[in-house]
């Protein structure tokens, strides 16, 4: 599904599981973000031209309650990035350790809207870092990623 904005993650990414919070459910920190976001960059970065890998660490992230938009993550412009504190209530797996019994992959959320600030667009294809739903089971070693887009 593309969306019909000028921005190309206008559109929320949707979480497919949403509850009400875990009593557990991790917070996320700012260095939980950090380092997560860290991991994904160096991950990126060898297919990325200089100009788009000085793009992607000039990135601004906020952290936010987006459980009633069923929203893991929302890019807002091309340098500013929003993640849901919680996971929609199902917790995240951090550091690109997924949880086989719940939570949605933090590594690949914030490596699908940094996508969306190099000028990606949702896809209707399951599987792929592009779509736009995410499912808990899901990591960024999983999903289907093409960057031919990129140059």
């Amino acid at each position: 599904m593309q969306s019909n904005s000028t921005d190309p993650g206008a559109a929320a990414l949707r979480a497919a599981t949403v509850r009400d919070p875990l009593p557990n459910a991790t917070q996320l920190t700012p260095t939980q973000v950090r380092q997560s976001l860290d991991s994904v960059i160096e991950w990126l970065a060898p297919a990325l031209t200089p100009s788009q890998l000085a793009q992607v660490r000039a990135v601004n992230i906020t952290i936010a309650d987006m459980n009633p938009q069923r929203a893991l993550g929302l890019t807002l412009a091309s340098n500013l990035i929003v993640i849901d504190d919680d996971g929609t209530g199902l917790d995240w797996s951090l550091n690109g350790d997924p949880d086989s019994e719940s939570g949605y992959d933090l590594e690949a959320v914030l490596a699908h809207e940094l996508l969306h600030t190099l000028g990606a667009e949702h896809v209707d294809s399951e599987n792929s870092l592009t779509s736009d739903i995410l499912d808990p089971q899901e990591s960024l070693d999983s999903l289907f990623l093409d960057l031919n887009w990129l140059n």
